[in-house]
């Protein structure tokens, strides 16, 4: 016959560790380890957000200054891009001739266009840097021929829009005058309006990190 030992007589049984002092130092609640890295974070943050437009610090220093608790996997990624930022300061990269880098020109998703406020979805500029998930993109927005809307993505159906690349509505976001009368145009007069709406696109510049997720097709380059 077996016998079953009562709650109360294991409960009698257990035996609480004895922590070693080395065993406390790891265990020390993370909150008190982040208290402590605070002054560091903050004070590398508000250097870096001055020349950098990654969401990601901008999102740190934010959280830090509102006193909200970071995540290891935040702590970590800080102390990767604090040592990566030091490793550049001691070893800087030779300058880069813009002239010499390639360029691309790609058709972007919708997402990324809107968020980015450009007018069109064809991009071209020069990559800076790669990664395996993105490139460091200098360029501009840009025009390429075809039957859907450079602004929207919407398929084109009227004849003029087809001509531009542009709807009516999207013209009037561009601040551009639709010409609907542009196939009886000339066409030194058509040339003239899509060298106005190009000078348009070609004013709105950027420099920023175009994840590859985001690229719909690759126009031109690799």
């Amino acid at each position: 016959m077996k016998l079953r030992a009562s709650k109360k007589s294991i409960e009698a049984n257990k035996t609480t560790p004895v922590l070693t002092e080395e065993v406390k130092a790891v265990e020390i609640p993370k909150n008190d380890i982040l208290k402590a890295q605070k002054d560091e974070f903050l004070c590398w943050l508000e250097q870096i957000v001055k020349v950098s437009t990654f969401a990601f610090f901008t999102d740190m220093l934010k959280k830090i200054q509102s006193n909200q608790i970071l995540t290891p996997n935040m702590v970590a990624a800080l102390h990767r891009c604090i040592e990566k930022d030091m490793n550049n300061r001691e070893n800087p990269p030779k300058p880069v001739n813009e002239n010499d880098l390639p360029e691309v020109t790609f058709k972007m998703k919708q997402f990324w266009t809107k968020k980015n406020e450009l007018g069109s979805r064809v991009i071209t500029g020069k990559v800076l840097r790669e990664t395996a998930k993105a490139y460091l993109l200098k360029g501009h927005a840009d025009m390429v021929e075809g039957s859907w809307c450079m602004r929207c993505g919407r398929e084109l159906t009227e004849p003029a829009s087809m001509v531009i690349g542009y709807g009516a509505i999207c013209c009037a976001k561009l601040g551009i005058d639709y010409p609907s009368d542009i196939l009886t145009s000339s066409k030194k007069e058509r040339l003239a309006i899509r060298k106005k709406l190009m000078v348009v696109l070609h004013n709105q510049t950027f420099e920023a990190w175009v994840p590859k997720s985001q690229i719909e097709e690759i126009i031109k380059g690799s």
